[in-house]
């Protein structure tokens, strides 16, 4: 089916990619009452957790920091996704590369937000848009660090031939 090991590695990355960025979707799909109830039961959860006998307040507050959260965590994710498929399928020009991925990430926060307009109880959040392509960015920028980093430390240990 592939050519090689590196057209299927490339293959399975890109696909996790379109698969996270679906779920994103998804979940974004839900209308107001459904994405209140599910965040809403995960804050009772934890408030009973962090609190003995929660007042509404702290379960609100409870509440308010899971759906922060979770922007963070599924951009954050999505943000290691595209730019570890970045890196594998362009060793050489990895800076380009994380442009693109940066590019779509940013593309697609704010897109998610926007397609939000037409879900019965949402909106378009500027703040939530700009909250999930930085948390991309920073994933995308960790990784393009590290990457860097790791090398430059194998140009070290590869012996110069005199």
């Amino acid at each position: 089916m592939f050519k090689s090991k590196k057209a299927a590695i490339s293959a399975v990355l890109c696909l996790l990619c379109l698969l996270w960025a679906g779920m994103i979707f998804l979940l974004s799909m839900q209308n107001g009452e459904q994405t209140a109830a599910v965040s809403g039961g995960i804050a009772k959860t934890i408030a009973n957790i962090l609190y003995l006998g929660p007042t509404e307040q702290q379960i609100q507050t409870v509440h308010a920091a899971i759906r922060k959260l979770a922007h963070v965590g599924l951009f954050l994710i999505w943000g290691l996704l595209l730019s570890a498929a970045a890196l594998y399928m362009s060793r050489q020009r990895r800076g380009v590369a994380m442009g693109i991925a940066a590019v779509l990430l940013i593309a697609y926060a704010f897109f998610d937000e926007w397609h939000k307009i037409f879900i019965d109880g949402r909106h378009f959040s500027f703040s939530e848009a700009v909250l999930n392509a930085v948390s991309g960015l920073v994933a995308i920028g960790l990784t393009y660090f590290f990457a860097e980093l790791t090398v430059k430390r194998r140009r070290k240990q590869i012996p110069t031939k005199s």
